[in-house]
């Protein structure tokens, strides 16, 4: 079934004076002929390593065995998706959604902040990410951090919520 639902996206790069290069993504969701939902939603993915799959947090709501994807990271399912980080995303649409207030994420492989609000009526998906200053590539872990998958390691060394402080 296709999704009937209305949706804008913007995006706001920035270079902040110690030159390092940022991004500002806004998700903006709207009721149409169905409410929004994590259903309605979809697939959605706001880096390398954060996505939605709804059918994955649909047993969160109603109870049923979720179904996962196959991906590159299927090593990192865990049992309670709750505590996957690479559901992080997840939890916080689902979160919003119970709460219907803003509910605040980050990437544990990468510097990429986010926050959700959500409702029926609209939902708003904020992304604020940092990729660094130019430098080369090997020696920018902003840069390695956005661009490697799987991750090696967990890359992001950063206090959650200092990226999009960062882009102000």
């Amino acid at each position: 079934m296709t999704s009937e639902i209305k949706g804008t996206l913007s995006v706001s790069p920035k270079v902040t004076t110690d030159g390092e290069f940022l991004i500002h993504s806004k998700h903006t969701f709207f009721k149409d002929v169905e409410n929004v939902s994590i259903k309605s939603l979809g697939w959605l993915q706001i880096c390398l390593h954060q996505f939605l799959t709804p059918e994955a947090h649909m047993h969160k709501l109603h109870g049923r065995p979720c179904h996962l994807v196959d991906n590159q990271f299927c090593s990192y399912w865990w049992n309670d998706l709750l505590t996957n980080p690479t559901s992080a995303l997840g939890s916080v649409v689902l979160s919003a959604f119970l709460r219907e207030t803003e509910v605040c994420g980050s990437c544990p492989f990468c510097e990429t902040d986010f926050s959700v609000q959500a409702s029926s009526e609209i939902t708003i998906l904020r992304v604020w990410q940092r990729f660094g200053s130019e430098t080369s590539f090997s020696s920018n872990i902003s840069w390695q951090g956005q661009i490697r998958l799987p991750p090696e390691r967990v890359v992001a060394s950063y206090p959650p919520g200092s990226i999009r402080e960062l882009y102000g």
